[in-house]
């Protein structure tokens, strides 16, 4: 509640107490203050920076916690806005583009989208059946996480 009252304040810069875990508390700020603004014309005020309010002993773990807890959020927030689209909006090609959009330049990570051929082969019926009625193809989306610690 805090966050949004300073967001609506206008402030795009707030500073935060560590209250028991930085990466909670800046992960409530980023998760409270989101708006779903997709189809609104105007600037939204939005939080675009959060800094610790601690003492300069614990800084660098401070901020780099607080950088997990904004990661967390805006990976919650970006799921939250796709949910939110309507499917006339958010049909299978432009949810794969998204995808591809999102992480296809990460690095460890690879998105292989699957068009309506390989769904056949696999023999993905259900899927098929269900996707008859979607205007557009339907895709199968794979991600791949590589951790270099169990390589």
């Amino acid at each position: 509640m805090g966050a949004r009252a300073l967001r609506d304040a206008g402030a795009k810069n707030i500073q935060i107490e560590e209250l028991g875990s930085f990466v909670a508390v800046s992960e409530g700020v980023f998760l409270g203050t989101y708006e779903f603004d997709a189809f609104k014309s105007g600037q939204r005020k939005k939080i675009h920076q959060v800094d610790p309010l601690c003492p300069s002993n614990v800084l660098a773990k401070s901020s780099s916690s607080l950088g997990v807890g904004m990661i967390h959020a805006m990976a919650q927030n970006w799921a939250r806005t796709l949910a939110e689209l309507p499917p006339n909006v958010l049909t299978p090609s432009v949810f794969a583009d998204k995808v591809r959009e999102e992480f296809g330049n990460k690095e460890n990570l690879v998105v292989k989208v699957q068009d309506e051929t390989w769904i056949r082969s696999m023999g993905m019926n259900a899927l098929l059946a269900v996707s008859s009625g979607l205007h557009g193809f339907p895709f199968f989306e794979d991600t791949y996480m590589f951790c270099p610690y169990f390589n």
